[in-house]
């Protein structure tokens, strides 16, 4: 016999046989009985080494008695079916059944059994020539794969040989885009689009099934969840004076990169009064604590530093005069004014003062000249007139001194002026012009 594949194989066998036969003579007829019989096979591996096998037959019968000189032949058709053990590549036990039926039988036999021939075959069989590492069919593997736009794919491509061993092929074997669209490289896929995509592998080298395919399906990636990371509040520090008010921005942070003022958050703080994003802060000095919840467990916190404004002007004025002569002063002034433009309701209390060196009317005119400068000096550096002329302005003259006024230093120190804000300034002392010498 002959296997086409591992599944099918053609089969011719013949025998030489003695049989007393019935011939219609006296006697029956000791002759030579040649069975032949050629068919197909199909056979169904029930493991490794165990398979079934079946198939149609034709059979050819020639008889020969030279005794008798009796010579004939008939045929038929038939089947057979049974089981091979395979012991090695080459060695094989085989059990089989055969029924051949002869529709006009040479030999007349009984009236019941005359058209069948039942037989039952026992022995080893030769496998020379089998098949011996040779490819037979390929397979892709997985067959159907998902993923996304972007990504890659790769596949393996399983070969079988003959004599059942798989062994990879992958390298040997090519594949190309039969419908879709994508990149392929080698056995190695990349989405470019949503949709499915299919893909046929083939093989030369193999007999039986030298093409397979398979199907990789694209679908879009789906936009990352867009998160708040952080959020802020814009100042993170600030220091103002007692009372004014802080307007806040918060900005979130979100987890693509991306930042935008924050609408929603809601703003609470330790002291003061909030009100939408405006922070009042309290009169007392101290730090306080601004605080915005953004939402998704985010929050954010600034601080404010109430510094309550306190600026006192020594050395500032010559005796008899009221020129700004000192740079530390000036500065001083310059700073003073940077922060009434930050805050444009500040409102301030200025307390002018002398020595007591002249009259009492002359120094309380002279405190009140002090004050003006002061409020020339800021008014060079952009405040308003305007906005100056609703200021406390209060003349001590000589009646508040600090010092002793009977040295040339303590008089020096006596001449001076004082600049509050209005939240925190002092009330003026008891007026000491009586104590005057």
């Amino acid at each position: 016999g002959h296997f086409f594949s591992p599944l099918v194989n053609l089969e011719f066998d013949g025998s030489y046989n003695w049989a007393d036969l019935p011939t219609g003579l006296a006697t029956e007829v000791r002759a030579k009985y040649y069975p032949l019989h050629l068919g197909i096979n199909f056979n169904l591996p029930m493991s490794n080494q165990f398979s079934w096998f079946l198939g149609p037959r034709v059979n050819y019968n020639f008889y020969q008695s030279d005794a008798a000189e009796f010579d004939g032949s008939d045929w038929g058709l038939g089947g057979i079916t049974g089981f091979r053990l395979k012991l090695n590549e080459t060695w094989s036990l085989r059990l089989s059944g055969t029924l051949d039926y002869i529709p006009s039988p040479e030999v007349e036999v009984d009236a019941d059994d005359k058209n069948s021939m039942i037989g039952v075959q026992f022995g080893i069989s030769v496998m020379t020539g089998r098949c011996r590492d040779r490819l037979d069919s390929i397979r892709v593997e997985p067959k159907n794969q998902n993923i996304m736009v972007g990504d890659r794919a790769g596949f393996r491509v399983a070969g079988f040989e003959c004599d059942g061993d798989v062994i990879d092929v992958t390298g040997a074997s090519t594949a190309r885009i039969t419908s879709g669209q994508g990149t392929l490289t080698g056995t190695s896929f990349t989405a470019t689009q949503a949709g499915c995509v299919d893909i046929e592998v083939s093989n030369p080298n193999a007999r039986q099934r030298s093409t397979d395919t398979a199907r990789i399906c694209a679908q879009e990636r789906p936009a990352p969840r867009v998160t708040l990371d952080r959020c802020e509040l814009d100042p993170a520090t600030t220091e103002v004076p007692p009372g004014q008010t802080v307007t806040y921005k918060v900005t979130a942070f979100s987890s693509d990169g991306t930042s935008r003022e924050l609408e929603t958050a809601t703003l609470t703080a330790d002291a003061g009064t909030v009100t939408g994003r405006d922070y009042a802060t309290p009169t007392l000095p101290g730090t306080y604590t601004v605080f915005a919840q953004c939402g998704e467990g985010k929050a954010a916190r600034a601080t404010v530093t109430v510094k309550p404004i306190t600026i006192t002007l020594r050395a500032f004025f010559e005796f008899d005069s009221t020129n700004v002569n000192y740079a530390a002063e000036r500065d001083s002034l310059r700073a003073l004014a940077e922060t009434l433009k930050r805050f444009p309701n500040l409102q301030l209390v200025i307390y002018g003062h002398t020595d007591w060196i002249g009259s009492i009317r002359t120094n309380e005119r002279f405190g009140t000249r002090r004050i003006q400068a002061v409020v020339d000096t800021l008014a060079t550096h952009g405040i308003e007139m305007a906005r100056m002329e609703s200021w406390t302005r209060v003349s001590g003259g000589e009646c508040h001194p600090v010092a002793d006024n009977r040295t040339s230093e303590g008089r020096a120190q006596n001449r001076r002026v004082e600049i509050y804000d209005s939240r925190s300034a002092p009330p003026q002392p008891n007026a000491q012009c009586r104590d005057r010498p």
